[in-house]
């Protein structure tokens, strides 16, 4: 590859370099200005072809990245890159080169965070030439080391499982032992079992969102390779639509608790159409449906599987409960590509949609992708034609708005293109399109066989774009591969494929691998407790003295693992001015499990009591709208005069009427919508100070149990020192390392789920019932009407008075306690945010159970150890026999742990 730097100042000059080099082959432009890229290709002001021929990018400097590429000999060479350019002039594009960004190996947040945006800055430019990411692999140090261990996992998980099952049969024959070591060690040999088949089974999921006419349901179409989504240009998606693999043959569809099958895609993409059409009529509804699966059989025989989740438009007026639906599938996605039109850039309502979801990728930054769909329309339009252009302005305009999106890649797709290229060797006598080396031959008997028909505009579609490929390109496109790189999709792929399976899938291997290694230091401990045992027996003379060892070493570790955690009350000085657990930990002890839930539940009961809030939204946020519209009323409605001495502000009483009806509303929802308002403010409050309180006692906790973890090390060190100095005895049991994450926050920071919810049931409720005659917004303003008869003109003080005159807030709450429906949906996003902090707390404690268990087992153990050699002289024959059955289970589980040892 030939790379041409653009460093001057000059543009004019720049240009003359680029329009010297631009027919070149496999020649790539690098701007090296601290300009925007955008803005640069703006001023260059190409014209014609060449603005589709220039293949540009912009440089990046202190890059700290090894690029490893193969080699003829299967070995590989490791080059150290400090730029961009650099990189592409080692580029080997024949084989798959791996491009890893160093440190956040051993790196705190801040600069893994620095090093993430670096890769994905890199990825971006890769994507601006269009070069396939399937053979240039970017990648964090961490991540090249966890999909390495990942790796080796998958390729012996077969093999653990048929060891854990051998192991669990042998040991199902063996003798019941009285200890219960038997039962506790098929108990762990269950859970380890159990942890493969989840690795084995793991579901992957992506959702596309995206606003009305981008093409979304043709990119969910190639993910699938399935025409199984319904494609219309003024049908919107009224719910989510799940698509996932099924083993079985033919389509199914769940939907309303039923279940349909069908033989063929079309038949059953008729039949969802049917459905959308139905609910595209459904006012009363909000045009929404319930969300669908749609199984579909598969021939894909990998390790993966994944789950495709096509969601509602944010777009469609009065479609209330899409963004509920959308949301809820980006709240359950591991990675989410938000589709947009190419003739639109980002529209407003774009732009606010990715506001309102930013919140989501703040903890997973790099699991949004958005996309530039329908580029193959930018041959037949006026609108821009360089693609890097269009891209790099989404995404600066996206850093712009929050700078968690600097960790959010933008690619450019025609997914019809990709799709007729999966649809064209499938129609008869057209297989050939499939293999062929020249398919623009191919392409024109294919197209006379099927004038007139509907295959004809698959056919064509293709055969257009390597048309234009070679006009406005002049690039020759020879396979339907190609033709498929071209379209921009298989970087689009590669990429959700690359967040999804190296990201999810590693932290999830990553602990279920904790756990299974948790359960065999369980079992390794075991035996040796049971040497340990062996020894003190034959050690008579050293029995009392090791016992002394033992009971000093139970004590130590006790006080190693003490529940109250005394830790947290040696920080509590930490949380002098800004942090209220301090008023728990300083109760010490402490006893989590009671108190950590609680607290939590109160932090946000704090500030999202109900009744409270609705006081504050009809007491104090009501009539601060009125006064605030009567002190802002036009010049020509209100005059001063001088009453007493003093000038005091008389206004129209029409006018006075009027901003009571503005504010008050003509119907009911209008104060609900207040309330709606100031609930969600409520919100953001409730969610920086969880937020604030959970990542302050994770953190304090985190460093709590490595510390703990570490002591539990140093006192096996000095008991095993002991035993073995004073005693002669061997003791060498083992704790794996602590490798869990506490749980990500469940409360979002703008819960639009629950306040969409919130909404969609008031509108219905105000269709249902009169609740504005019940409630009689007209007995305020009647009162007006009494006034003009003596007069036309109030004062300021007496207009805002007439709010409290009429008594209006107590009349509101006295309503909504009189209906106790309303009631119950006004409460419902406070009860979603209880049942999130509960489920929040669970995952936190099991984690936290999780991480001391082994502990826990080997105070046990040393417990039991004491009890059996007390009573040795007395038992001598049953302990005999225990020891035969623990060699027995011995021999039996060794086939799992040789296994999951190499």
């Amino acid at each position: 590859m030939k790379v041409i730097l653009l460093n001057s100042q000059d543009i004019e000059k720049d240009k003359d370099v680029i329009l010297e080099h631009i027919k070149e082959k496999d020649t790539v432009f690098v701007v090296d200005h601290k300009k925007k890229l955008y803005d640069y290709i703006d001023e260059m002001n190409l014209s014609g072809n060449n603005q589709f021929r220039i293949q540009i990018c912009q440089e990046l400097k202190n890059l700290n990245v090894d690029y490893i590429s193969p080699e003829n000999n299967n070995s590989y060479t490791k080059i150290q890159i400090t730029k961009f350019s650099q990189l592409l002039e080692y580029l080997n594009m024949s084989a798959v080169s791996y491009v890893i960004v160093k440190g956040d190996a051993k790196a705190d947040k801040e600069q893994t965070q620095k090093v993430r945006i670096q890769v994905c800055n890199i990825i971006q430019q890769l994507i601006y030439l269009n070069l396939p990411l399937s053979l240039v692999q970017v990648m964090t140090e961490k991540e090249a080391r966890d999909i390495e261990k990942v790796r080796d996992f998958e390729q012996n998980l077969l093999r653990h499982k048929k060891a854990v099952e051998q192991s669990y049969n042998d040991i199902r024959k063996c003798d019941e032992d009285t200890a219960g070591h038997k039962s506790q060690i098929m108990h762990s040999l269950k859970k380890v079992y159990d942890s493969l088949t989840k690795a084995q089974d793991n579901e992957l999921k992506i959702a596309v969102a995206a606003s009305k006419k981008t093409g979304k349901s043709v990119v969910v179409n190639s993910m699938i390779e399935c025409e199984l989504a319904p494609t219309s240009l003024e049908l919107a998606t009224p719910n989510n639509c799940i698509y996932r693999q099924s083993k079985e043959k033919g389509y199914t569809l769940e939907f309303k608790d039923e279940k349909k099958t069908f033989s063929t895609p079309k038949e059953i993409s008729d039949y969802i159409y049917k459905i959308f059409k139905s609910a595209e009529m459904d006012k009363k509804s909000g045009y929404g449906i319930e969300d669908m699966n749609i199984y579909y059989p598969s021939n894909q025989s990998g390790f993966t599987s994944y789950t495709v989740y096509d969601t509602p438009g944010p777009d469609l007026a009065g479609a209330d409960g899409h963004k509920e639906a959308a949301h809820r599938a980006i709240q359950e996605a591991d990675v989410v590509v938000f589709n947009i039109d190419y003739s639109k850039y980002l529209t407003d309502t774009e732009v606010d949609y990715l506001k309102e979801i930013k919140s989501v990728f703040e903890e997973r930054p790099n699991s949004l992708i958005l996309n530039v769909n329908k580029l193959d329309m930018r041959y037949d339009s006026t609108g821009d034609k360089n693609i890097v252009r269009i891209l790099d302005f989404i995404r600066q305009k996206l850093i712009s708005i929050a700078p968690e999106f600097q960790a959010c890649i933008v690619t450019g797709t025609s997914a019809l293109t990709y799709y007729n290229c999966i649809a064209a060797p499938q129609i008869p006598e057209c297989e050939i399109l499939e293999s062929s080396t020249d398919i623009k031959e191919h392409l024109e008997e294919c197209i006379e066989r099927y004038e007139e028909t509907d295959e004809m505009t698959i056919l064509n579609q293709v055969d257009t774009m390597t048309r234009n490929s070679k006009r406005f390109h002049g690039i020759t496109l020879n396979t339907l591969e190609e033709v498929k790189q071209f379209s921009g999709m298989p970087n689009l792929l590669s990429y959700v494929h690359y967040v999804a399976s190296n990201k999810a899938r590693t932290e999830k291997i990553n602990n279920l691998m904790f756990k299974i290694e948790s359960e065999c230091a369980n079992i390794r401990n075991l035996f040796q407790f049971q040497e340990l045992e062996e020894n003190l027996r034959k050690n008579k003379e050293n029995l009392e003295k090791a016992k002394q060892i033992l009971r000093a070493f139970e004590a130590e570790v006790n006080k190693i693992l003490d529940d109250g955690y005394p830790e947290l009350c040696q920080l509590s000085e930490q949380l002098e001015e800004n942090n209220g657990l301090k008023a728990i930990i300083t109760q010490y002890p402490i006893n989590l499990h009671d108190e950590l839930e609680p607290y939590f539940q109160k932090v946000v009961a704090s500030n999202l009591h109900l009744d409270n809030l609705i006081k504050e939204c009809i007491g104090n946020e009501i009539p601060a709208k009125i006064t605030g519209k009567l002190n802002t009323v036009d010049v020509k409605d209100k005059k001063q005069v001088k009453k007493d001495g003093l000038f005091i502000t008389l206004i129209k009483i029409e006018t006075v009427k009027k901003v009571y009806r503005d504010v008050l509303g003509s119907a009911f929802n209008s104060n609900i919508y207040g309330f709606s308002a100031l609930t969600r403010k409520k919100c953001k409050k409730t969610k920086e100070e969880f937020d604030k309180e959970y990542s302050w006692i994770t953190e304090k906790l985190r460093e709590i149990i490595n510390a703990r973890a570490e002591k539990l090390k140093q006192a096996i060190v000095a008991c095993s020192t002991l035993l073995k100095v004073e005693c002669q005895i061997s003791f060498e049991i083992s704790i794996p390392a602590i490798a869990f994450e506490f749980p990500d926050i469940a409360l979002e920071q703008e819960d639009t789920h629950a306040w969409e919810f919130l909404k969609a049931s008031i509108n219905d409720s105000v269709q249902k019932y009169s609740y504005l005659e019940e409630l009689d917004h007209s007995g305020v303003l009647k009162f007006f009407d009494k006034l003009s008869g003596k007069g036309k003109w109030i004062s300021n003080e007496q207009a805002k008075n007439v709010y409290y005159k009429e008594n209006y807030a107590a009349r509101f709450l006295a309503f909504i306690e009189k209906h106790e429906k309303l009631r119950e949906k006004l409460q419902k996003p406070f009860e979603i945010y209880q049942e999130r902090v509960h489920e929040t707390t669970i995952q936190f404690l099991n984690e936290l159970n999780s991480a001391n268990s082994t502990a826990y087992s080997i105070i046990e153990q040393t417990r039991l150890i004491i009890d059996h050699t007390d009573d040795y002289e007395k038992n001598i024959q049953t302990l005999e026999s225990e020891r035969q059955t623990l060699n027995a289970l011995r021999n039996g589980v060794n086939h799992f742990l040789v296994s999951w040892k190499n």
